[in-house]
């Protein structure tokens, strides 16, 4: 480590990361127990020598090697060196420049390392970061989609997301303490056919839109930009219908007027209304 390490030993400087850098004690004008450690990404920072002048540094986690003084160049350079080859500075976006000062101290003549950030970034580090972030890897076990298809699929995840907290939400599926396990999972397996027929009739609804150029309105009549399974619940709930049996078993069914709105719901639906008094056979 030049003609300094060769009078203190490697003790002289302390080349790894403290949380807390602990008090340091000058001896001949070098600084012991610092961290010659720094982050080239950092905006500019003014760091101040022991005389009190200013001079421009790169971060604030390479000031302990600005203030550090060397007894000869060898060692300042060393020092610059070493910390140069740290794993931020190496592949961080601006270079980072340094200059060997020497100055006359009262203990005799003493170096220091000033370090500066080049005024425009490295064209190598600029090109590798385009080509990472623009660099998106998605994996499928779908041979037939496209790349474009992959990425639109892979954007879309929210849309799954929403089905899984419907699943938790209106079809309100809940913890169940059964002794066998074949009943839990034909619990589960009814309670995603049943969000397999609410996206299916969302859907048909949403294409319909497409076709009629209507949609469903909000309780406010405000009109949705796309209609739901939600809204068109909300909107056939109050459908009444009475169901009587004969004495000869002849079975009837009536249901209530219907109003704008649900009739335009079944419309997007695609649903006839005589279902609703349609007498099931068998």
């Amino acid at each position: 480590m030049g003609c300094r390490s060769a009078r203190l030993g490697r003790q002289a400087y302390n080349l790894s990361r403290v949380r807390k850098p602990r008090a340091h004690r000058r001896r001949r004008g070098a600084s012991r127990g610092r961290p010659l450690v720094g982050f080239s990404g950092q905006s500019p920072a003014l760091g101040r020598d022991t005389d009190g002048a200013r001079s421009p540094g790169v971060g604030s986690a390479d000031r302990p090697l600005g203030l550090q003084r060397f007894t000869c160049a060898d060692d300042a350079q060393h020092a610059w060196q070493t910390w140069q080859a740290t794993k931020a500075v190496a592949q961080g976006l601006w270079a980072i420049e340094g200059t060997i000062l020497e100055e006359d101290t009262p203990e005799g003549p003493q170096w220091r390392v000033q370090a500066t950030r080049a005024e425009t970034p490295r064209a190598d580090r600029i090109a590798a970061e385009r080509f990472r972030r623009s660099t998106f890897i998605l994996v499928s076990n779908d041979p037939r989609r496209s790349a474009r298809d992959l990425l639109t699929a892979y954007k879309r995840q929210y849309v799954n997301e929403q089905d899984h907290a419907m699943v938790k939400g209106p079809l309100q599926i809940v913890p169940l303490y059964l002794k066998d396990t074949k009943k839990i999972t034909a619990y589960v397996y009814c309670v995603y056919l049943a969000l397999l027929l609410w996206r299916s009739m969302q859907a048909v609804m949403r294409q319909n839109q497409a076709r009629l150029g209507f949609t469903l309105p909000y309780p406010n009549g405000a009109l949705q930009p796309a209609p739901t399974t939600k809204r068109l619940k909300e909107i056939l709930h109050p459908i009444q219908v009475i169901q009587w049996h004969e004495s000869t078993g002849e079975i009837h069914r009536y249901r209530s007027d219907l109003s704008l709105v649900q009739r335009q719901a079944l419309l997007l639906l695609g649903m006839n209304s005589g279902r609703f008094t349609q007498i099931p056979s068998g």
